[in-house]
């Protein structure tokens, strides 16, 4: 259903782009008519994959919202990665992409009435004598995130901490 609107949304723009009589007008209107509408479709195939998170978290990058989160643990790197894993298959989120060897988990969220939807990162590496856990929620091609990114980072990170509770 959310790609089918997505695809109704795209299908319009692209034939308002057609049929819209650009004559005479600004053509700085006509860049961000086209432009807009093919970053949002670029977004849509990149945003499901790793390979894609620096161009998401870049501080560049003036289409995303960011909300960053890091905590320090004294667990080893692998046994922290284990337990984020495992923590975040029983969650809400859809795990769209695991990184075993560099320890990377990327979570989407949907599209709802305030946002196209997130993706959040994690990252576990090591740094001197402790395993820090790196969280970075961000919006979808949405430059406000009505608090969605710090409400899925405080989300997870409970989760994650009340699974440490015996």
């Amino acid at each position: 259903m959310k790609k089918a609107v997505t695809v109704i949304l795209v299908l319009g723009t692209l034939a308002f782009i057609m049929f819209y009589d650009f004559q005479g007008k600004d053509i700085f209107l006509k860049t961000i008519v086209i432009i807009i509408p093919m970053l949002f479709l670029l977004n849509i195939f990149m945003r499901n994959s790793l390979k894609f998170k620096n161009y998401f978290t870049s501080r560049y990058n003036i289409f995303t919202s960011k909300y960053r989160y890091s905590e320090a643990f004294d667990l080893s790197e692998d046994l922290l990665f284990d337990k984020v894993s495992e923590v975040v298959a029983q969650s809400n989120y859809k795990v769209s992409g695991v990184n075993k060897n560099r320890h990377q988990i990327l979570l989407t969220t949907g599209f709802s009435l305030s946002s196209w939807g997130e993706n959040v990162y994690i990252e576990v590496k090591t740094v001197g004598n402790k395993t820090v856990m790196n969280l970075c929620s961000v919006t979808f091609f949405q430059i406000v995130s009505w608090g969605k990114n710090r409400k899925n980072i405080r989300k997870l990170t409970g989760e994650i901490e009340s699974s440490f509770i015996i």
